[in-house]
């Protein structure tokens, strides 16, 4: 069974960055006890790391989170910053309003605006808009994976062998966005 400090290590190993020092990563993830994320290795973790902000790599949120008219923008932005400048997209637009059954989502990336529709269900996020802007940014080493337990998402940006490897580490859950 693995420690959450060694699951920490596997994780920078596979080039996941931290935002605090392991000891201060370790304290704010230990809260819930080691027996936490040693019942479902690396899945939990990575979730709260996202969740907290502790990595620059992962992000968590909550899919019943379509509120605001700017989440798509906001979202779309935050996964970009994953890629911690690798990609960039320029004049992002895309309001989201609940009484319309879609949200039209434009920008820029290379030089050609791209455009993405989102199927407006309430208060949920279309996370297949994630999807999409994956196909038209994809073209480093590096992708977008995924999981989604209940309705919370965990986002992680990695390259291809620490994708390959953390579908291993969590027995299949993190997927493509794709």
């Amino acid at each position: 069974m693995l420690t959450l400090e060694q699951q920490l290590d596997n994780l920078a190993d596979l080039g996941m960055t931290f935002k605090e020092t392991k000891e201060k990563v370790l304290e704010l993830t230990g809260i819930n006890g080691s027996a936490y994320y040693e019942e479902e290795p690396y899945t939990r973790l990575l979730a709260e790391l996202g969740m907290f902000s502790l990595s620059a790599n992962i992000w968590t949120f909550d899919l019943e989170s379509a509120e605001g008219s700017d989440v798509y923008e906001e979202y779309i932005t935050r996964m970009i910053g994953l890629s911690e400048g690798r990609i960039r997209i320029s004049d992002l637009q895309g309001k989201f309003d609940p009484t319309e059954s879609t949200t039209n989502i434009s920008f820029v990336h290379e030089g050609n605006r791209h455009e993405i529709s989102a199927m407006n269900q309430g208060d949920w996020f279309d996370i297949f808009v994630l999807g999409s802007v994956q196909n038209i940014v994809q073209g480093t080493d590096r992708r977008f994976i995924h999981h989604v337990q209940d309705q919370t998402v965990t986002v992680v940006f990695c390259n291809d062998a620490a994708q390959q490897e953390l579908r291993k580490l969590t027995n299949g859950a993190y997927g493509s966005l794709i």
